[in-house]
């Protein structure tokens, strides 16, 4: 396993996780890890185009139009979709749908959320 690929599952792993015991997040950290999630679920794990969606448009209210946040949020995304999309092994890796599956969970539940919050604001 190369670096990269140690690095990416490394990626997966954190981005993918929203609720672990560490140090609270700055702004700006949150922005990027946000782009990160996003990045991982379009380039890594094939995530649905609705949950992309639904994805980005929770993350736009939670950075709530600030420019600083947005451009460390899209420089995220360049930055991990570019790592993945050149990671060769990740590329050819036959382990994707297990290494994905907590992304997919966590899509899933964003999903979730934004079509309850859209359901309550059609009532």
């Amino acid at each position: 396993m190369t670096m990269r690929s140690v690095a990416i599952s490394f990626a997966l792993a954190l981005f993918s996780s929203y609720g672990f015991a560490s140090e609270p997040l700055t702004d700006i950290d949150r922005a990027k890890q946000l782009g990160g999630q996003y990045a991982i679920g379009k380039e890594a794990c094939s995530i649905p185009a609705e949950q992309l969606v639904a994805f980005k448009r929770l993350a736009e209210e939670e950075l709530q139009g600030d420019a600083a946040l947005i451009a460390a949020y899209k420089q995220s995304v360049k930055d991990v979709s570019a790592t993945i999309r050149n990671d060769a092994h990740w590329q050819a890796s036959t382990n994707k749908a297990m290494t994905c599956v907590p992304t997919h969970l966590l899509f899933a539940q964003i999903m979730m959320k934004w079509k309850s919050r859209a359901d309550g604001r059609g009532k």
